[in-house]
């Protein structure tokens, strides 16, 4: 499951009635990149999953997609300056 996850992380898609998409957010010259898990509905609960220091969303994408398999809207994302791989938030 994890390799599917992956792929339509990049591609932007669905598995299991969940919309699979990338985010930024912007402010003060500062970008924040994660991704989007959404099951369809609407006035759905959020879960915001965030890494550990000198990590990335990856070491938690599993409780993201968890989450959304119960129900919830959930993000991960990469901290500004806090991520190990290659692209990352920019400090």
């Amino acid at each position: 499951m994890f390799k599917v996850v992956e792929i339509l992380q990049r591609l932007g898609g669905l598995k299991n009635n969940i919309l699979v998409q990338e985010f930024t957010c912007e402010r003060d010259n500062l970008v924040i990149r994660g991704t989007e898990y959404r099951p369809r509905g609407k006035g759905l609960p959020i879960a915001i999953v965030s890494h550990g220091f000198m990590a990335s969303q990856n070491t938690v994408r599993h409780y993201a997609v968890k989450f959304a398999e119960l129900g919830y809207v959930s993000y991960c994302f990469e901290f500004c300056g806090g991520c190990i791989l290659k692209g990352k938030s920019e400090l």
